[in-house]
């Protein structure tokens, strides 16, 4: 049994359920009438505007990629979207792709990459962190750089914790001309001490609950 990812906000582990599904899937499906699927995609995978790429960052991850060509040249913008803490390049609601495609439209050309452990990324997703977000980013906006001229000014746009992500870049890369801030999370001396005990009263709460669950003294038990 896994928790109930889909109405739980952050990530969860789905392997184990993963798992399970695919066994039983396994001694279903006919050997004969098994495929192969070969990932990563073609680097020019094209549909129309739109091309999955793949790109290579420093730390070694590999970030599968969409972007959309902006239909005219040159772009009026270029603009890499940066998801949240345990989001991917879809975005919310597929609200990435909705943007990426409406700026297509208007000129602009955007580049939605996920993060290394997010997405169709095949890193471990417990390898993920802001640094590691922030590095996979600036991977991002170089390949990004690269599609167009050096004429077309750069936008940032992230949500929740990638607008962590997207200061870390713009401190980076001073060529960052806007950044665009979703339901950024407070941070410092800027989060009022209300939300502060807000979430604290909301953790001992969570912990609270855990101490009373057989699973909890199992896992302590046996050292997990």
């Amino acid at each position: 049994p896994s928790p109930p990812f889909w109405s739980s906000v952050g990530l969860v582990d789905v392997r184990a359920a993963v798992a399970a599904i695919s066994a039983w899937l396994q001694v279903r499906i006919p050997a004969a009438g098994r495929v192969a699927i070969a990932w990563p995609p073609p680097l020019a995978a094209r549909h129309g505007g739109e091309t999955h790429a793949v790109i290579a960052s420093p730390r070694g991850a590999v970030l599968p990629a969409v972007w959309h060509a902006a239909g005219r040249e040159p772009p009026r913008w270029r603009v890499l979207c940066l998801p949240g803490w345990s989001g991917c390049r879809l975005g919310p609601h597929n609200v990435f792709v909705e943007l990426a495609r409406r700026a297509a439209r208007e000129g602009v050309e955007t580049l939605r990459p996920d993060p290394g452990g997010r997405g169709d990324s095949l890193e471990d997703p417990r390898s993920a962190s802001i640094r590691s977000m922030t590095a996979d980013a600036c991977a991002a906006l170089a390949a990004l750089r690269g599609e167009a001229p050096a004429a077309a000014p750069l936008a940032l746009v992230g949500i929740c914790s990638g607008c962590k992500v997207a200061i870390g870049v713009a401190a980076e890369h001073p060529q960052v001309s806007l950044l665009v801030l979703w339901s950024p999370e407070p941070m410092g001396s800027l989060r009022p001490a209300s939300t502060n005990r807000r979430k604290t009263r909301a953790m001992l709460r969570l912990y609270l609950l855990k101490l009373g669950r057989a699973e909890t003294w199992r896992k302590l038990l046996r050292g997990r």
